[in-house]
Order: C-alpha cells, then structure tokens, then sequence
C-alpha cells in the first residue's frame, strides 16, 4: 500500500472516530458547497433518490484526471499497477480492476451514490459531501457503531457489500456485518479495491466540481 493510501486510510478511521473536523483523506479542504444548509443523513435528499442525471464517462475522466484537487491525484482514480506497485499512468475508471465481478461492483456502486446523493461532507454530517462510506454504507449509524458492524442503514450498504466482496480478501456473500465493515472502514479510499476506487472518484468528483461523473 503507497504512503498516500495509508494516509487515507488512517483519516478515515480518525474521521468515522470523531477525531478530525476539517481534514481529509490527504488534508481534506473543506468543501465549497451549501452543505450547511443540506439535509442531514435520515433526511429528505440523503437517503431518497434525486433526479436522474445523465453521466459522461469521457469528460468525467477528463475533468478528474486534469483537476488539481488534492483527492483528484491520478493514483487514487486507478486501480492500475505496475510491477512495483505504482499506479499506471493515464488509466481510470472501475475498468481498471483486474476482474469483470469488481469492475460491475464498482460501477454499481458508484451509480448508487449518484442516485441516492448520499455522500456527506465530514465535518457537516449532510449532503452534498465528499465521503460517500459515512453516508452511503453507515447511514445514520453512529461512527463507533459503524466500525464494529452496528445500526448500518446506509442506501448504498447492498452495493457495498457486492463491492467488498469482489475484492480479493473480501468477506463471503452472508458474512456477518462486522466482517463487511472490518473490511470496508480501513480500505475506504483504496483505490485497488471496488468500493475504494467508487469512494475516491466520487470524493474527487465533489471535490473539483466534475458534474459529468454525477450520472455515472
């Protein structure tokens, strides 16, 4: 795992702990959105489908890849690596997992945090936001609860778990909800992984305003 990937997974366990307010993944800015005045999770627009939006894959990897955003590194949109472990340049999207079961896992996912518009932003706890797992997988459980597993009601949980378990090491469909969110809090942001690689093109999609990748 490169340093930046564990730098996003330590954050995101702070994060989901209550322990960090306005940083991200790598230092995350603040979103420049009306997210004070959005609903919260368990209101209105987190957990109900929104308009139907009409992606475009080509100019959402475009806008993604050309962004200066710091959670728009190309590392985290690829899945793509070398013999070294380095990510490949100029790859994207879900097609760069190495099987079909992640490849359609991500994508299912990534289409289900569009339509339920779920990704919260961290500090605020409402839509619109840049991390889909507090929203889309936890729901309105408590942080503490969702690490261990308890009071998951995201609208996006089904795709998560299909995610997870595409990904090698991944617990077995019907495993326990512990196993999923023992495996889904620490890889959160990998994008080696399907839900890792889902979360991060959402987070960068917020992130540098990339409007294209909303319909996806």
């Amino acid at each position: 795992m490169t340093r930046a990937s564990l730098q996003r997974t330590f954050l995101f366990t702070a994060l989901m702990l209550g322990a960090f307010t306005a940083c991200s993944k790598s230092q995350r800015p603040a979103p420049d959105n009306s997210a004070a005045n959005s609903p919260a999770v368990g209101e209105t627009s987190a957990h109900v489908a929104g308009p139907a939006s009409v992606g475009n894959p080509a100019e959402c990897r475009r806008c993604e890849l050309a962004s200066q955003n710091r959670n728009c590194s190309p590392a985290y949109l690829t899945a793509s690596r070398d013999g070294a472990g380095n990510p490949v340049p100029d790859t994207f999207g879900c097609r760069t997992l190495t099987t079909a079961a992640a490849q359609a896992a991500c994508g299912a996912l990534l289409s289900c945090i569009n339509k339920f518009h779920c990704s919260l932003n961290p500090v605020t706890k409402r839509a619109p936001g840049d991390n889909p797992v507090q929203g889309c997988y936890c729901g309105k459980a408590e942080a503490a609860n969702c690490l261990s597993g308890t009071g998951i009601d995201g609208p996006c949980a089904a795709q998560y778990h299909a995610a997870a378990t595409a990904t090698a090491g991944g617990p077995a469909a019907g495993a326990p909800e512990s196993a999923f969110a023992g495996f889904i809090g620490p890889k959160a942001f990998d994008a080696t992984t399907a839900f890792g690689l889902a979360d991060n093109i959402v987070t960068c999609a917020v992130d540098a305003a990339c409007s294209a990748c909303d319909g996806l």
